[in-house]
């Protein structure tokens, strides 16, 4: 309940709750909204992330999730926020809020709350025991690609599609000068300190790069180590993961726009489309 996102006081939403238990229609009184915060009180934050995460496992084969080429697609972000908590309470800097969630069906698999100082980069990392090898597909704006992140996210065998024009690379840019639809690069070995903080192999990335062009005649680039071209075709993929910068922002769920403060951004938004149709 709490982690869906409160529609109405917190004494409405306990009533209906325990009406659903009994059986009973509209509410049933069973315990005071007091009571509930003083029993939370001696909860630590981290038991409700961990009964969120085994609910949702448990509900995964339910859960109609956008899928593309098999892979369910899993999208990331972060807002920069004001946080308030009550009158006389309120803090003093903006923080960060990131949400890892399911476009199309609203639901969040991980949110969190970081310092203003904090990194999306780390945010996205700590949240990466929510996703399978073989199962999901992670996409990502443009504030994510970094050499020694994506070759961290490849070396886990998690499979990830990034919009890349306008990042600066080299191999990018050679690629945007090329006219070619698609091409197989490597990137560069990390640095051997960077491979010790990430615990990772030292030795190059291969992704795949793919141009998109949308109907309006808009390029944009994306990234992948979806590498095989005929599993994952290239005409495939400019309908839903090439769509990663539509000027649509994608909806996020309710409850994450809560949390986050805005609309995510980013690939989810042509895969979110692709499921639709």
């Amino acid at each position: 309940m709490m982690r869906s996102g409160l529609c109405a006081s917190t004494q409405a939403e306990l009533d209906r709750f325990f009406a659903a238990l009994t059986g009973e229609p509209g509410r049933w009184r069973e315990v005071s909204d007091r009571a509930f915060s003083q029993a939370r009180r001696g909860f630590s934050a981290r038991v409700f992330d961990r009964l969120n995460a085994q609910l949702l496992e448990q509900l995964s084969a339910r859960i109609k999730a956008a899928r593309w080429q098999g892979l369910r697609v899993v999208a990331a972000d972060a807002s920069r926020l004001s946080v308030s908590t009550r009158q006389g309470a309120e803090l003093t800097h903006d923080h960060w809020a990131f949400a890892l969630y399911l476009p199309g069906v609203e639901l969040t698999l991980r949110a969190s709350l970081h310092p203003a100082d904090g990194r999306e980069r780390q945010m996205l990392f700590e949240a990466l025991d929510r996703l399978k090898p073989g199962r999901d597909l992670l996409v990502l704006d443009r504030g994510y690609p970094g050499n020694v992140h994506l070759a961290a996210l490849a070396q886990r065998g998690l499979a990830f599609c990034v919009r890349v024009d306008a990042t600066g690379w080299n191999c990018v840019s050679d690629f945007m000068r090329s006219g070619q639809s698609e091409r197989i690069v490597a990137l560069r070995t990390p640095r051997a300190s960077e491979c010790r903080t990430h615990e990772i192999v030292c030795q190059p990335t291969a992704v795949r790069l793919i141009r998109d062009i949308t109907p309006s005649g808009r390029v944009r680039m994306l990234m992948t180590n979806l590498l095989d071209p005929d599993a994952f075709r290239q005409r495939s993929s400019a309908r839903s993961i090439t769509a990663a910068g539509a000027s649509k922002k994608p909806e996020a769920p309710a409850h994450a726009r809560s949390r986050l403060g805005s609309d995510l951004s980013g690939p989810a938004a042509g895969l979110r489309r692709q499921s639709a149709g």
